[in-house]
C-alpha cells in the first residue's frame, strides 16, 4: 500500500518538475515582440453578505465568483500579475476566451510591437488544452487583436 502511494505521489512530483522547467525555459526565451500568459482558474470564491438574511443559515447559496488568475511575462523576465472575476462560474474555453480579452486588450494596447502571444497553462483538458479552446483562440481573439500573427 504504501509502495502503491509512494509511486503516485513521485510520479506527481516528477510532472510538477517538468512543467514548473517548461514553463520557465519559455519565461526566458522571451523576445521584444512576445508576451507569455502562465494562467489557470483559482477555486470558485464565495462571497459574504454584510448582514445575512435568516434563509442563508438554512442552506440558501452564498453567490460565487470566478477568478481566472495569471501572471503575463514580457522580454527581460519583466512580469504583470492579473486576475479577473464574473459571476459566471463555468471554467470552459468560452469562459476562459471572454476573461483573456480584457488582459489582452489591457496589455497589447499599451505594446504595439507584440505579435505573438504564448499560453502556458498546467489546467485540465477540459479547460485549457482542447480543441474549442484553440479555435477560439485562433479565430475569435486574432480578429479581435490583428497584430497577433503567432499563437503558441
Amino acid at each position: 500500500m504504501f509502495d502503491a502511494k509512494f509511486f503516485i505521489y513521485t510520479q506527481h512530483i516528477g510532472r510538477d518538475k517538468h512543467q514548473s522547467n517548461a514553463a520557465e525555459r519559455v519565461i526566458k526565451s522571451i523576445v521584444p515582440t512576445e508576451i507569455a500568459l502562465l494562467i489557470d482558474w483559482s477555486m470558485n470564491y464565495v462571497c459574504k453578505y454584510k448582514s445575512e438574511p435568516q434563509s442563508v443559515h438554512f442552506g440558501g447559496s452564498h453567490a460565487q465568483v470566478a477568478l481566472h488568475t495569471g501572471r503575463l511575462y514580457k522580454n527581460g523576465g519583466r512580469a504583470e500579475s492579473f486576475c479577473t472575476l464574473s459571476e459566471i462560474t463555468r471554467h470552459d474555453p468560452k469562459a476562459i476566451t471572454a476573461h483573456l480579452k480584457p488582459v489582452l486588450e489591457k496589455f497589447l494596447t499599451s505594446s504595439p510591437l507584440v505579435n505573438k502571444v504564448v499560453f502556458v497553462s498546467d489546467g485540465p483538458v477540459t479547460q485549457y488544452r482542447n480543441r474549442e479552446l484553440y479555435f477560439l483562440i485562433t479565430q475569435y481573439l486574432t480578429k479581435m487583436f490583428p497584430q497577433i500573427l503567432e499563437i503558441e
